[in-house]
């Protein structure tokens, strides 16, 4: 997915990570690539993009936003142990 059409995405679907899914790996861009790397078992909302081009929302049980602020806090608890 390029840089464009994933803030495209990003406007329309705030409250969801959009994600870019080729041969079953997922990857993004910005904050939400940051959310892939802890996200673990974790079901949260998602766009999905495949190598096609076609755009699958998935529903989840967790929020978007409590991740985003998950990655900001271990961000900087990371920048401070290092």
């Amino acid at each position: 997915m390029n840089k464009n059409r994933y803030y495209f995405l990003k406007r329309l679907y705030k409250n969801y990570l959009v994600v870019s899914e080729v041969d079953g790996v997922l990857s993004s861009r910005g904050i939400d690539k940051e959310i892939l790397k802890i996200l673990g078992d974790e079901k949260v909302n998602m766009i999905v993009v495949d190598k096609d081009g076609n755009v699958t929302r998935v529903e989840g049980e967790c929020d978007y936003t409590l991740l985003v602020m998950k990655c900001i806090m271990t961000k900087i608890v990371m920048e401070n142990i290092c």
